[in-house]
């Protein structure tokens, strides 16, 4: 329905991963931006402190929704690579991924101190602020602008 449009900007919001084929979703999009227009995509970050902490417990995995996992230099690549000029990447702070997660393995672990911990919410509040800071974040935006 979409198809033969042209759109001044384009945003991919937690759909990238979700595609089986997210070089042609992107190709897609910037066929459809009209010169100078602007693609924003956030994604899960797999090379985020909490997938290292919280391993298959992470929430950002999501299997089997997700099918693709980026870095934070593979989705800035992946947009370089389909013609625009990366503007801006950022990190996504998502407090509610990691209370998710630490909710999660606390479920599957028995462990009380997860448990405990995942009830402090002030607590997960600093944890997502220092991983951002960090760059670990558990999300990632990539904003890139087409050529004029």
């Amino acid at each position: 329905a979409l198809s033969g449009r042209v759109f001044d900007a384009i945003t991919m919001w937690h759909v990238i991963e979700h595609l089986p084929e997210p070089r042609q979703a992107i190709a897609q999009a910037v066929r459809q931006l009209t010169p100078g227009g602007v693609l924003l995509v956030c994604c899960p970050n797999s090379d985020s402190w909490a997938l290292r902490h919280f391993g298959a417990h992470w929430s950002g995995l999501d299997v089997p929704r997700h099918f693709s996992m980026f870095t934070t230099r593979e989705i800035t690549r992946l947009v370089q690579d389909s013609g625009l000029e990366v503007v801006r990447v950022r990190a996504q702070v998502r407090r509610g991924t990691l209370l998710t997660s630490s909710r999660t393995r606390a479920a599957a672990t028995g462990r009380s101190w997860h448990r405990f911990i995942s009830r402090r919410k002030l607590w997960w509040r600093l944890a997502a602020r220092i991983t951002a800071m960090a760059g670990s974040c558990d999300g990632l935006i990539v904003i890139g602008r087409k050529p004029v």
